[in-house]
């Protein structure tokens, strides 16, 4: 039946809204239509517009399959057997260290590390970048992203904790760089805007061309920023800035830095280093890696030689080098599809640090192959700053001539060079050179190695030829003189000992070859200040001195006093004082004992010379270091109630003066062993340390094999042998791992650019002044200095032609002329003067050509020069041209169009 049929669905009655009217008015709608308060209202009716539906959520079916698909991945991970090291094969997700990559790029190229390809992962989040090359862990990360994004999408207003370590508290940033709050002002750390302009070019001109790991068009603009306010610059950049400047009062001296900046060196470096540790502390630069960050670090690495602890500034390295490596910076950036900027100064910044990590090592007392071994990132290409451009990923060839990156190129060669040959046992072929080791696997090794020396002197010279252009002076004329050098030193520190041409005659065991070569070292060390000097680089050579092996060779004099190897290390020692006068400020607890080591074996000498019936004359650097040693113990005989004025060094200070790189335990080392080494023979300066007797005494876990029977001098005799064979074998193994042992500080610089080279750590040398004393300094420089605006404050250099002091010559001439003329025209009725324009161009019509010219010439000289150099001072209002070619340039340029110009308008108008 048609009344039993199931009746059709009803539908939902739509919801009727409240008028328009009552919505304005916020009063109750009966919601007909027309409704009641309408009618009374007498206005039409209109019904309201619905809301837009709001929009669903997104079902979490995408992010609950992605969560069970990093439970799936942990659990394959937890369960995995764990694998032996080199039998893992890389996945197959990430593409392969390239097979065409020459063999030179890294020393991944050896037969131990050529299973390990795996490229691994950059990835980048709040925190900075980050590098993973486990394959699970990468895949469970792009998970952990990719739900942390639906989120983000689902929720925008919420903040997403999933995967962020952003939200863990973290109150322990300045652990490893700790400064005190309450003393350090921020307002009191950043120079001022003059000083910011001399920091950076000192920089530019000083350390720049040595490490090469920033690039400076993209620096610059943040010091013209800093000019006026440090605070509008990110902190990152802040750090940066801070280390740069504090790399530039490094290569200041004490007058300088007095001079520039109105206070002390270690004054100065203390306030910029305040500032820097402050912005990396604000940044969290633990948690947040960053380019810039690293780069700062590296400056801060820098700044450590010679006035930190070397064996804290090798676990600084480290932390810095770990970095690094979590930013995936020993991968090769091509790996890794990054443009061409960043690749090259990954690259640029990646060799500094393996060069650092592996200097502080080999300082530490460690060997460089402590250094990481699975890195494959390549030398950086033969390119200048300008070549660079951020962001762009087309592919810049390299330069085929002299660049920039010159010297750094030489160094990175060496550095690999080293690197490789000392992971092929390198040293066994000193040990056989110097040690007269005689096997078949020593001889064969020596064989090997003097081969790899061929090798690399033509490799160099190569590269000398492409690269390298003396002409261009600085940083291109010290790395002309470094395979010169080397080759040679290397040659004559691999000549077998029966080889040598004092064999027989000054050389008869292990002990007379260490001396010489002891002698090599110091003699480089010698060249090297003679070297930098001309290149602009003496606070790098001032900045390594090697002190320990000095010192031992001073101590080896007493056993060898005549002969011609003695009379090369008396020379080295005349032109180390005369280098670094420091030396002859015995205020320094360091100098002291060096200065009665270099007396006691000049005494040692002069009675060898007496027994021979010659007489020797006691050069005039010793005088005065004599004099000095006794003006010094004269005041501490006053000071002191003791009956002997011999002077104790402390046990810390005798480390930090022949620390001898951490190969010698010098704390462990009885100092009798060196015999007498006070001004006064009848006086032993030290008869123990520490309590500690000669007789069975341990150096650093060797025996002296002495008897207690054995008679005093006999102890002492094998106790020298000892620490010279101590100190040569280990003056040669690190010779194996670095260029610069070779050099002997012939190229300190290359010291720092490849970090390969093992020096005793000291205080720079600096001249020590009180406050008073340095304020007075500062008065007097003012007192013999004109007071501006005299023109005697201009000195005849560049700046003289270019600067002011033309602005203010030529300003005062136009000013002048117009005073003169106008003070004339209005007392010209009053003397009844015809003043008028066309009285005045009459007369001087009617003088001679010449006289016009010459007046026109006076005039508009200054006219036109005044309004060009006024346009070019505009142009660094806006930062450009301060570098001093653009200068050089602009100068140039502005007299030659003065000059036409002017000459223009005085005879052809």
């Amino acid at each position: 039946m048609a009344s039993l049929a199931t009746p059709a669905p009803s539908h939902k009655q739509p919801r009727v809204l409240a008028c328009v009217l009552c919505q304005h008015r916020k009063i109750k709608c009966d919601r007909n239509s027309p409704c009641s308060n309408c009618i009374k209202a007498n206005v039409t009716c209109t019904p309201s517009t619905p809301a837009p539906a709001r929009k669903r959520r997104r079902p979490n079916q995408d992010l609950q399959e992605r969560l069970a698909k990093c439970e799936e991945l942990l659990k394959q991970y937890a369960g995995q057997p764990v694998p032996l090291q080199g039998s893992q094969t890389p996945p197959e997700r990430f593409p392969s260290h390239p097979a065409s990559e020459p063999a030179t790029t890294s020393p991944l190229s050896t037969d131990s590390h050529t299973k390990w390809q795996t490229a691994g992962k950059v990835v980048h989040d709040e925190s900075g970048v980050r590098f993973m090359d486990n394959y699970l862990w990468a895949t469970v990360y792009e998970e952990l992203q990719a739900m942390k994004d639906i989120i983000d999408t689902d929720d925008p207003d919420e903040l997403s904790v999933l995967g962020s370590e952003d939200r863990i508290p973290d109150n322990n940033s300045d652990t490893l760089f700790p400064y005190d709050v309450a003393a350090v002002n921020a307002d009191d750390l950043p120079p001022d805007s003059t000083e910011v302009f001399r920091l950076w070019q000192l920089f530019l001109d000083r350390v720049n061309p040595l490490t090469k790991i920033i690039h400076v068009p993209t620096v610059q603009p943040y010091i013209i920023e800093a000019l006026t306010n440090m605070e509008n610059i990110p902190v990152k950049y802040q750090a940066l800035l801070y280390s740069i400047y504090t790399m530039a009062v490094i290569s200041l001296s004490e007058l300088e830095c007095l001079q520039m900046l109105g206070m002390d060196r270690e004054k100065a470096l203390r306030r910029f280093a305040a500032g820097m540790k402050m912005a990396l502390n604000r940044y969290n630069f633990l948690k947040n890696h960053d380019m810039t960050i690293l780069q700062s670090l590296v400056f801060y690495l820098y700044s450590l030689q010679g006035r930190y602890d070397r064996h804290a500034a090798w676990i600084i390295s480290g932390t810095v080098l770990r970095i690094a490596q979590k930013m995936g910076y020993h991968r090769d950036g091509e790996l890794f599809n990054l443009d061409t900027f960043e690749t090259e100064m990954r690259r640029r910044i990646w060799w500094q640090i393996l060069l650092q990590d592996a200097k502080n090592a080999v300082s530490s007392g460690l060997s460089h192959a402590l250094l990481p071994v699975n890195w494959d990132t390549k030398e950086p290409s033969n390119l200048n700053d300008t070549d660079l451009i951020p962001g762009s990923r087309e592919r810049i060839p390299p330069r085929e001539g002299p660049s920039e990156m010159g010297f750094c190129i030489l160094i990175y060669r060496i550095a690999n060079f080293m690197i490789s040959t000392a992971n092929n046992h390198g040293h066994i072929a000193f040990d056989a050179a110097i040690l007269g080791e005689d096997t078949e696997e020593h001889r064969r090794a020596l064989s090997q190695y003097q081969l790899m020396i061929t090798e690399l002197e033509k490799a160099l010279k190569e590269t000398e030829d492409k690269y390298i252009d003396k002409s261009l002076g600085g940083a291109h004329a010290a790395a002309a003189t470094i395979r010169p050098k080397i080759i040679g030193n290397l040659r004559e520190l691999l000549t077998p000992m029966r080889q040598q041409p004092e064999w027989g005659t000054e050389i008869f065991g292990t002990k007379d070859n260490m001396f010489k070569v002891l002698i090599i070292n110091n003699e480089n060390a010698a060249d090297a200040f003679k070297d930098l000097q001309h290149a602009g680089f003496l606070w790098f050579a001032k900045m390594h001195v090697q002190l320990d092996v000095f010192a031992v060779m001073t101590g080896q004099l007493c056993q060898h006093p005549t002969g011609v190897l003695a009379d090369r290390a008396w020379g080295t020692i005349e032109r180390m004082h005369l280098n670094h006068t420091e030396m002859m400020d015995l205020s320094h607890k360091t100098y002291i004992l060096q200065a009665q080591l270099t007396l006691k074996a000049w005494r040692v000498r002069e009675q060898a010379f007496a027994q021979q019936g010659k007489a020797i004359q006691m050069p005039p650097y010793l005088v005065q270091l004599q004099e000095n040693l006794q003006m010094h113990e004269s005041r501490q005989a006053n000071k002191s109630t003791a009956t002997t004025p011999s002077v104790v060094v402390p046990p810390a200070d005798l480390d930090q003066f022949i620390g001898l790189g951490g190969y010698l335990d010098v704390a462990s080392l009885n100092w009798d062993v060196w015999g007498d080494m006070s001004t006064d023979s009848e006086v032993p300066m030290m008869p123990q340390m520490n309590g500690q007797q000669l007789n069975g005494q341990q150096l650093n876990g060797q025996q002296l094999n002495g008897d207690q029977h054995q008679p005093r001098d006999r102890r002492i005799e094998l106790a020298f042998d000892m620490i010279a064979q101590r100190v040569g074998v280990a003056a040669m193994r690190r010779g194996a791992a670095q260029p610069s042992v070779f050099l002997g500080q012939h190229i300190p610089k290359l010291a720092v650019a490849s970090g390969l080279t093992s020096m005793q750590t000291r205080r720079v040398a600096t001249t020590k002044v009180s406050d008073k004393e340095a304020s007075q300094i500062l008065a007097n420089q003012r007192l013999n200095r004109p007071i501006a605006p005299h023109l005697a404050v201009y000195k005849f250099n560049q700046t003289w032609f270019s600067a002011s002091v033309w602005n203010r010559i030529t300003g005062c001439t136009l000013s002048g002329a117009a005073y003169v003329y106008f003070a004339g025209y209005l007392v010209a009725p009053l003397l009844g003067w015809h003043w008028e324009s066309a009285s005045v161009a009459a007369a001087f019509s009617s003088l001679p050509f010449a006289v016009q010219g010459g007046i026109k010439s006076f005039l508009s000289f200054p006219f036109v020069y005044h309004c060009i150099q006024g346009v070019r001072h505009l142009t660094y209002d806006l930062g450009i041209g301060y570098k001093k070619t653009t200068i050089r340039a602009g100068e140039t340029t502005i007299w030659i169009s003065t000059a036409v110009i002017a000459l223009g308008l005085a005879f052809l108008v």
